[in-house]
C-alpha cells in the first residue's frame, strides 16, 4: 500500500473510533437523563428485575453494540462521498462531517437535558422561534461545563489528522497504525454479535438496545404516522362511548350524583371570566390557601376549590384548547393544524345563547409563526380576538405587569360592554408574567425563584381585587363566575432546578390551583375531594349558565358530580418530552416511550414513582396495568375526535362560503 493510500485508510480509522467514542459518551449521557430514579450506575435500573445482574463493562458492552455498527455505517458513508477527493479536501471532508455530527450531539444532549427526548422538528421550530425572541437565553448555557463540551468537540474534530501526523514521526506508533484497519472489523464483528445478545437479553422495545444515530434520524424524520386527516370517523355517539371506556374504571351509573345538589336552583345567566396563569404550579401558587394572597382568599370563601387539578398538557395552546373545548388534543398536535374545526366549546355553545365572547391575552399571539393560536381562538368561538400589538415581553418585570394590567382592563370594558346592550360576556384572558425565567421586580433580581413566584401571585391577587371592585361598582359583583387557574406547571429541566427541584413527570408539571369563584351560587367554600382536569372547565361553566351539555361532544364534565372519583386522568406530555401519564385513584402513572417503563406513585412525591412492578399491577383495574396500551387508545380515540371537529369545520366554512355568495 502506498504511503499516501496508508496514512488516509488511518485517518478513516481514527475518525470511526473518535466517533464510536463521541456515540458511546453522548448515549450514555441520554441514558443518564432517562433512568433518574436512582444515584448508582446509570443502566442499574434497566436491568432490575431482568435476570441475574450483569457487570458494569459488560452492561455497557451489550448495550453499544448497535453503535459500533451505525458508527461504521456513517464512516463509510463519509469515507464513500469523500472518495473522490484529494487528500487535502479529504481530510477537511472529514473536519466537516465531524464538525456537523458533533453539532448533532450537542443539540440532542441540550434536548435530553431539558426534556428527556430526542430533537425533533417541533421541539427545533420551537427552540427557534423562542431564541429569536430572547436570545439572551442561550446566556444560561454559557457555563464551564459547556465550554469543556466544546473544546473537547474541537479536539475530536483535529484528532484523527493529529494522530496521523504523530504516528509517521514515531516509528513504533507507526507499526501499529498499519494494524490500525484490523480493530474497525474486529469491532464491527464484536458490535453485530452483542446487537444480538442485547436484544434478547433486554427485548427490542429497551431503548438503550437501540442505536444512539437510529434513535436521532428517526426523531428528526419520522413522518406522523396517524393524523385525524387518515381516519375513518365514527358517529359522535360511538365516540362518546368509545371515552367513557377509556376513562372510567370501573364503568360509572349513566345519571350524574351531584355532591351539592341545592346548587341548581339557582343556576341562571351570568358573566363568565377564565383566567389562565401561565407556568402555575399549584406547589408555588397556593391561591386557595394562602393568607399572603387576601383577594384569592376572600374568593375562595365563595366558590369551588380544588387541590388536585390538573392541566391536559405542558404547553399554553394545548392546554387552553383543552380548558375552552372540553377535549383532550391528538398527540399528532392542536386540530387546527390541519384545517378549520368547529366545537361544543365554551364560546362557541354561550354565542348562541347571546353571549359577547373575547379572546384577550396580556401578550403577542402567534409570536412562534405557523403556531395557529391567534386562529385556534376564532374557531373556538370568540368573536374578539385581543392581544398585545405593542408590548412585548422583554423580560422586564414592569413591562409585562403593564401588559398584564391592561388585559383585565380590556377584559372588563368588555364585559360593560355586553351588560350595557343587554347581553352577558364570556371572557377568556391568557397571562404571560410568569413565564420563566421568572422575572423580578427593580430591586428584587436577587430574590430566589419561588419568591419571585410568590411575588407574580401578589400581582394577580392586587389586578383581581381591582377587577372585583370593578364589577361590584357596576353592580355585576353577584353577576359573575371567575374561573383561575394555571394552564400548566413546570416544563424544561432549567424552571425545576431554579425553583430547586429535579426534573420529574409529577404534580410539579401537572397540578395547577383552581378556584370557581361563584358568588351568586355558592355562599361558602365547596371543597371537591377528587380529581379534576382542564377538560371540565367548559361543560361545567356551561351547566352553571343554564345550557344543558347533554350529547355535546365533551371529555369532560361538570366538576360537582361525583362520579368523577373513578375518573382517568390523561396527563399528556404532547411530545415536550418522552413520558406520558395517566391519573387514576390518587395514583399517578408514567409511561417512558424511550425506556418502555410504566412506573407508579405519588405524583405529590416524585421520588415515590417507581417502576410498576407485577404485584402492584395485579391490583389495579384491567385497563391500568398496562399503562401503555391505555395511552395508544386514547391517542387513537383523541384523532377521530379531531377527525370529527374537522369535518365540523369544513360543513361550517362550506356554509358560510354559499351563503356569502
Amino acid at each position: 500500500m502506498r504511503p499516501g493510500s496508508s496514512e488516509r485508510a488511518a485517518e478513516i480509522c481514527w475518525w470511526y473510533l473518535v466517533l464510536l467514542a463521541a456515540t458511546a459518551a453522548a448515549k450514555l449521557a441520554c441514558l443518564a437523563s432517562v433512568y433518574r430514579h436512582t444515584d448508582g450506575f446509570v443502566l442499574d435500573e434497566m436491568v432490575a428485575g431482568r435476570g441475574q445482574a450483569l457487570p458494569h463493562a459488560l452492561l455497557i458492552a451489550l448495550i453499544l453494540g448497535r453503535d459500533t455498527l451505525q458508527a461504521a455505517a456513517i464512516s463509510c458513508g463519509v469515507l464513500l462521498l469523500g472518495g473522490g477527493l484529494s487528500a487535502r479536501h479529504a481530510t477537511t471532508w472529514l473536519r466537516l462531517a465531524a464538525l456537523a455530527l458533533a453539532l448533532v450531539i450537542l443539540a440532542n444532549h441540550v434536548s435530553f437535558m431539558q426534556l428527556g427526548t430526542f430533537v425533533s422538528r417541533q421541539t427545533l421550530r420551537t427552540a427557534w422561534g423562542w431564541v429569536k425572541l430572547h436570545p439572551e437565553t442561550l446566556q444560561s448555557y454559557l457555563t464551564p461545563g459547556a465550554a469543556a463540551v466544546v473544546a473537547l468537540s474541537a479536539l475530536g474534530i483535529y484528532l484523527p489528522q493529529l494522530l496521523v501526523r504523530v504516528a509517521a514521526r514515531f516509528r513504533p506508533l507507526t507499526a501499529v497504525q498499519h494494524l490500525l484497519p484490523a480493530l474497525p472489523l474486529a469491532l464491527v464483528a464484536l458490535g453485530t454479535l452483542l446487537s444480538f445478545q442485547a436484544s434478547a437479553r433486554f427485548g427490542e422495545r429497551a431503548f438503550p438496545v437501540h442505536g444512539y444515530w437510529a434513535n436521532v434520524a428517526h426523531a428528526l424524520l419520522e413522518p406522523q404516522s396517524s393524523t385525524p386527516l387518515s381516519q375513518d370517523l365514527p358517529s359522535q355517539s360511538a365516540l362518546l362511548a368509545q371515552y367513557q371506556k377509556l376513562a372510567f374504571s370501573p364503568a360509572q351509573p349513566a345519571t350524574p350524583q351531584l355532591l351539592t345538589p341545592e346548587l341548581e336552583a339557582r343556576i341562571r345567566p351570568r358573566h363568565v371570566i377564565v383566567v389562565g396563569l401561565e407556568t402555575a404550579p399549584k406547589a408555588f401558587y397556593p391561591l386557595t390557601t394562602s393568607s399572603t394572597l387576601p383577594t384569592f382568599a376572600r374568593m375562595s370563601e365563595r366558590a369551588i376549590v380544588n387541590q388536585h387539578h390538573y392541566t391536559t398538557s405542558p404547553y399554553t395552546r394545548i392546554a387552553n384548547f383543552s380548558m375552552l373545548s372540553g377535549l383532550y388534543a391528538p398527540p399528532s398536535g392542536l386540530p387546527v393544524r390541519f384545517g378549520p374545526i368547529a366545537t361544543d366549546g365554551l364560546a362557541a355553545v354561550l354565542r348562541q345563547h347571546d353571549y359577547e365572547t373575547s379572546y384577550v391575552d396580556s401578550w403577542v399571539l402567534d409570536w412562534l409563526p405557523g403556531s395557529g393560536e391567534r386562529a385556534q381562538a376564532s374557531m373556538l368561538g370568540f368573536d374578539h380576538v385581543i392581544d398585545s400589538s405593542v408590548l412585548r415581553d422583554d423580560g422586564v418585570y414592569e413591562v409585562l405587569v403593564k401588559g398584564e394590567e391592561v388585559a383585565f382592563d380590556t377584559a372588563f370594558t368588555q364585559i360593560v360592554h355586553a351588560q350595557e346592550h343587554g347581553r352577558k360576556a364570556a371572557v377568556f384572558i391568557g397571562t404571560m408574567l410568569g413565564h420563566s425565567p421568572w422575572p423580578a421586580a427593580h430591586g428584587n433580581q436577587k430574590l430566589d425563584g419561588a419568591a419571585r413566584l410568590h411575588q407574580i401571585a401578589l400581582v394577580f391577587d392586587r389586578l383581581f381585587g381591582q377587577l372585583l371592585d370593578k364589577l361590584a361598582r357596576r353592580g355585576l359583583g353577584q353577576d359573575v363566575l371567575i374561573v383561575v387557574v394555571g394552564d400548566h406547571g413546570l416544563r424544561y429541566a432549567e424552571e425545576f432546578e431554579s425553583l430547586g427541584r429535579h426534573y420529574s413527570h409529577s404534580d410539579l408539571s401537572f397540578n395547577v390551583p383552581f378556584l370557581l369563584y361563584a358568588p351568586g351560587l355558592v355562599d361558602h367554600t365547596i371543597a371537591l375531594p377528587y380529581a379534576t382536569s382542564h377538560i371540565d372547565i367548559t361543560p361545567t361553566l356551561l351547566h352553571l349558565v343554564g345550557v344543558p351539555t347533554q350529547g355535546m361532544l365533551h371529555h369532560g364534565a361538570y366538576v360537582l358530580d361525583t362520579r368523577l372519583a373513578q375518573r382517568i386522568l390523561y396527563l399528556s406530555n404532547s411530545r415536550l418530552g418522552p413520558l406520558d401519564g395517566l391519573r387514576w385513584a390518587g395514583h399517578h402513572f408514567t409511561y417512558h416511550a424511550l425506556s418502555g417503563i410504566a412506573s407508579m406513585g405519588d405524583g405529590a412525591n416524585p421520588a415515590s414513582i417507581r417502576p410498576l412492578s407485577t404485584a402492584a399491577a395485579r391490583k389495579l383495574p384491567a385497563a391500568l396495568r398496562d399503562p401503555a396500551a391505555l395511552l395508544d387508545e386514547l391517542a387513537a380515540h383523541t384523532n377521530l375526535v379531531a377527525g370529527v371537529l374537522l369535518q365540523r369545520g369544513a360543513a361550517l366554512k362550506h356554509t358560510t362560503t354559499v351563503r356569502s355568495q
